[in-house]
């Protein structure tokens, strides 16, 4: 319950509004997997961006912005993954962030 309480208090610091529904919820998680799916070919599980939410206390400026630290997160480890054949699971505020890559 305490996760769900966070996830709102974002999305109403996101959207300025006082008031929030489920579906503005499930809206921004979709805004932030479709937007990471379009800058780095990444769609994020929706439990890793609940728990990037709660790690982060509501930080985020925008869906855009929390897309955009997933896909930085991702690639660092993609890219290490390429030099050495092993990678550590990508984080982001120490939350591992799972999803699956679509191109």
């Amino acid at each position: 319950m305490k996760i769900k309480a966070l996830i709102v208090a974002s999305v109403l610091a996101l959207s300025g509004c006082n008031e929030v529904n489920q579906e503005q919820i499930n809206a921004a998680i979709g805004s932030v997997q479709k937007s990471a799916a379009a800058i780095c070919g990444f769609v994020p599980l929706a439990s890793s961006i609940v728990d990037i939410f709660h790690a982060n206390g509501g930080g985020f400026s925008s869906t855009l912005d929390v897309a955009r630290q997933i896909c930085g997160a991702i690639t660092v480890s993609h890219t290490s993954y390429r030099r050495t054949g092993v990678a550590p699971p990508p984080t982001l505020y120490g939350v591992p962030v799972r999803g699956r890559f679509v191109r």
